[in-house]
């Protein structure tokens, strides 16, 4: 998917049929639109309620750290290194963000749960960003959508209380 033009999008538009100004996500699908950090699914869609994968959730960080060069490859009995997020897995990998399995899988294709989530942003906060941060969406959360883990992203970056979520705010920053 391409990224939707910012330019020409009226105020309290985030340029996605299923996103709008009166959404809690508004603010942060909007943000990391603008920076090509998220993008939505096809179309004029962004399924804020679909739930993301693994896979995803490491591009998104990819995209966030400015896609750095990748070299190397993971040994993990589920990796396909031509699927669009591969370099992103790597990445990941190397940088103490994603682990796999204790069976050598990555579980890509995975929905990312909030327990997940939280370790693996407090893994890009410590590891990329190099602060201490935690609690970011709902630990209980079996399944994260795309919009949950575009408001925990926001508040990540952005070291912002402003969404109420279901665990404490940032710490140590």
């Amino acid at each position: 998917a391409a990224l939707l033009p910012v330019s020409g999008l009226a105020a309290g538009n985030t340029g996605y049929s299923d996103v709008d100004s009166g959404d809690s996500c508004f603010k942060a699908v909007t943000y990391l639109r603008d920076h090509g950090y998220m993008i939505g699914t096809g179309g004029s869609s962004f399924s804020p309620d679909v739930s993301l994968s693994r896979g995803m959730a490491a591009l998104i960080l990819y995209r966030l750290a400015g896609e750095p060069e990748v070299t190397g490859s993971v040994d993990f009995s589920d990796f396909d290194a031509g699927r669009y997020d591969s370099d992103a897995i790597i990445w990941a990998v190397q940088n103490g963000i994603l682990t796999g399995s204790s069976d050598a899988a990555i579980r890509a294709d995975k929905t990312l749960s909030g327990s997940e989530a939280n370790t693996i942003l407090s893994h890009y906060a410590k590891n990329i960003m190099n602060t201490n941060a935690a609690g970011f969406a709902d630990e209980n959360a079996a399944e994260l959508s795309r919009a949950d883990f575009a408001v925990a992203v926001y508040k990540l970056i952005n070291d912002t209380t402003e969404y109420d979520l279901d665990i404490a705010s940032l710490m140590g920053k």
